[in-house]
Formats: structure tokens, sequence, C-alpha cells
């Protein structure tokens, strides 16, 4: 995807966990994390507010800001289980 400086981004991400008896809803615990994106080139950085519901899905929006970078931002989900990478977005200016 591209984006450009200034836009809002607004992403739906899913949570779920595989087990032997199949795929399964996350747990409070799975889902108390905090959503990243960095910029791959800098390292730069920026905390997005996620919400979750029941299900184990989680919204977000993020502004970007107008001094944001071009290139390629890395968007992750951590909490003190998990480092998981969610998908790579590209911006513009």
């Amino acid at each position: 995807m591209l984006f450009r400086a200034g836009e809002t981004v607004h992403m739906k991400v899913y949570a779920r966990r595989h087990a032997s008896s199949g795929i399964l809803m996350p747990t409070n615990k799975e889902t108390d994390g905090k959503l990243f994106l960095t910029h791959q080139g800098s390292d730069e950085e920026y905390e997005v507010n996620l919400s979750w519901d029941a299900s184990g899905s989680g919204v977000a929006d993020f502004a970007i800001p107008r001094e944001a970078k071009q290139g390629i931002y890395l968007l992750q989900y951590r909490n003190s289980k998990t480092n998981m990478k969610v998908k790579t977005l590209a911006a513009s200016a």
C-alpha cells in the first residue's frame, strides 16, 4: 500500500492462536500489547493506539505526520509474550 504524509491510515488486524485443536481466539493477556510503525531506514518509531473487541479483531487509525520519512514501514504488534510482524507498508511524499 502507498500512503502520503498527512493522510490517515485505517487498519484492521486479527489475532488468532494456533493450537492442536485448531485456530483459537486470543486471551486477554495476548491482546494487552501495543502496535508500532517503524521506518526501516532510520528506525524512527511511532506508537499506534489499538482497540480490540471480544472476537480478537483490532482497529487502529494512524495520522501520518507531515514530517514522516519516505520509505518502507514495518507494522509490529508487541506484548510481553510476542513480537509479531503484521504487515509492511510503503509511504511516499
